[in-house]
């Protein structure tokens, strides 16, 4: 955020150039600004306050002309409470609140980002998908993602990598809620019955290779092996 001078630890062999000053007279945007350690929120709200701070190793203070941006996933007003985020830097950042809401509360989100990870995906991997079927775009939009937007790609990149259709169906899609959830939605969402299908298949494209294969199902290598001893793979 800051850049040390030359000479400030090992390894610093020249200035650099910190975030704040790249974006002096513009936009500095901090994600997950609730999980800042204390000590560093100190030097972010000395930044906000004085529009100025020392480079690592500094003596001689910089001063910048930034607007902040700050977002996370937690409910700061009781990271607050809790003293794990300093109630000054809480009222200096929250000048203006917008609250984005989850992915299942935004259906419409949900087609939007799946047509773009789509053909993401497909160019990156050379895939020849093009869509979704109409059952797997209701299963799709139907899921609630506790995860959100990173979960709907996760899934989205599992069934481009795994597939070699050109349109996905329900059985393309393999997804692992690590909430509890009702039978009802484990039934429709795990898709257990497809699941020696994904599996080698993973295998395949990963040359047999158990903990790569683990890793791209999001598994680790034991549940890996659990499952193929449970549908009798080699």
């Amino acid at each position: 955020l800051f850049g040390p001078v030359k000479g400030a630890f090992t390894g610093a062999v020249s200035d650099t150039v910190g975030m704040f000053r790249l974006a002096d007279k513009g936009t500095i945007f901090l994600t997950e600004i609730g999980d800042l350690s204390l000590p560093l929120q100190v030097k972010l709200l000395s930044v906000l306050d004085d529009q100025e701070f020392y480079p690592v190793g500094g003596s001689t203070k910089i001063k910048v002309d930034v607007r902040v941006i700050a977002a996370t996933h937690r409910l700061l007003r009781e990271e607050v409470k809790k003293g794990r985020f300093r109630e000054d830097l809480y009222y200096r950042l929250n000048v203006l609140h917008l609250h984005v809401p989850p992915l299942r509360e935004r259906e419409g989100d949900t087609r939007l980002l799946l047509d773009h990870f789509l053909r993401q995906f497909s160019e990156a991997m050379g895939r020849p998908v093009q869509g979704v079927s109409t059952e797997a775009l209701k299963t799709l939009t139907a899921y609630p993602y506790p995860g959100n937007v990173r979960e709907l790609r996760n899934v989205l990149e599992k069934a481009v990598l795994l597939s070699e259709s050109q349109v996905l169906k329900p059985a393309d899609f393999v997804i692992h809620p690590l909430s509890r959830n009702t039978p009802e939605e484990n039934q429709v969402f795990n898709l257990e019955a497809n699941e020696k299908k994904v599996i080698r298949k993973a295998l395949e494209n990963f040359g047999y290779n158990n903990k790569l294969t683990a890793r791209e199902l999001g598994i680790n290598r034991t549940t890996l092996y659990n499952k193929m001893r449970k549908h009798r793979m080699d």
